[in-house]
């Protein structure tokens, strides 16, 4: 029966990690469409309604939840990420700035010791060295900054995500909170906040085509309401494996995806930094990978 178990959460886990990747290339492509602000904040738009509903079917409300840890993912997690890695795909390619987003769990390595009090391990500092190497020739500064910008933005993006999911943790941690709930709330908050900047901020025109309003869906309906759905199902089903498993595969297939929908071809250095990052994670997440064979 535990296999059985497993191989279905495996299945979810394929599902959310390709949902997850081509959402990449669909933010790459709406570029040209929507401002990147008004982009995150239709997102939520479409995420809101498509999860408020499934919650309403299931018996559920929207009630708040603890506000200041509250405050902290949205702010840093559901917003500040989204925004950042928006920009970021505005200055480069959708599987360079994913790579460098998914840094991710690296910082959060920093922040929990910072935070929680979880002393990082050797392997954890190991997993850190390969991907400071990995940073150094994805960035490849002497080739010169002008690509630099958007770089940065999605490391930062990462480091963003990073705090909100450790403020996240320190929610359930000391809280009772449905995760349904939870995840509802921050895509209102995430309408919300982005509301109004949308509005102060000047972007460009939106343009309004088939192929501009189905990315919209796409990343509002499917990458966020059905594959935090489905994500909810797999940490319900298994807890320890997941994160590792889906935090390699998302930037790893986003680089085949934007090889294949983009014609992105990485350089010699992003090949190697990337590949330097992704060995990281699998330093860092190694006994977890065993447990989920």
């Amino acid at each position: 029966m535990q296999t059985e178990v497993d191989r279905g959460a495996a299945g979810l886990i394929g599902l959310v990690i390709v949902l997850w990747s081509l959402s990449w290339v669909v933010m790459k492509q709406m570029v040209s469409y929507i401002g990147p602000i008004d982009m995150v904040f239709i997102r939520y738009v479409f995420a809101f309604l498509f999860l408020a509903v499934v919650q309403r079917l299931k018996g559920g409300r929207l009630h708040p939840t603890p506000w200041l840890l509250t405050l902290g993912v949205a702010v840093f997690q559901s917003v500040g990420f989204q925004i950042l890695v928006q920009f970021a795909l505005m200055y480069g390619g959708a599987g360079h700035m994913s790579a460098l987003a998914y840094t991710m769990p690296f910082w959060i390595l920093l922040f929990s010791w910072a935070m929680l009090k979880e002393k990082p391990e050797l392997r954890h500092w190991l997993g850190m060295a390969s991907a400071m190497v990995g940073l150094l020739l994805t960035l490849s500064p002497w080739q010169g900054m002008g690509g630099m910008l958007g770089s940065m933005l999605a490391v930062l993006g990462g480091i963003f995500w990073a705090f909100g999911a450790t403020c996240s943790r320190m929610l359930f941690q000391r809280h009772k909170v449905d995760l349904l709930n939870a995840t509802v709330w921050q895509c209102f908050l995430g309408m919300v906040m982005t509301l109004p900047l949308s509005l102060m901020i000047p972007q460009q025109s939106t343009i309004l085509t088939i192929e501009s309003l189905l990315g919209l869906l796409y990343l509002g309906a499917f990458a966020t309401g059905a594959g935090w759905l489905l994500w909810m199902e797999v940490l319900r089903r298994v807890r320890a494996s997941v994160a590792a498993v889906s935090s390699l595969g998302v930037p790893a297939l986003t680089l085949v995806f934007a090889w294949l929908f983009l014609g992105e071809v990485p350089s010699w250095a992003e090949t190697a930094g990337i590949s330097c990052i992704i060995f990281g994670l699998i330093i860092v997440n190694w006994p977890m990978l065993r447990a989920s064979r």
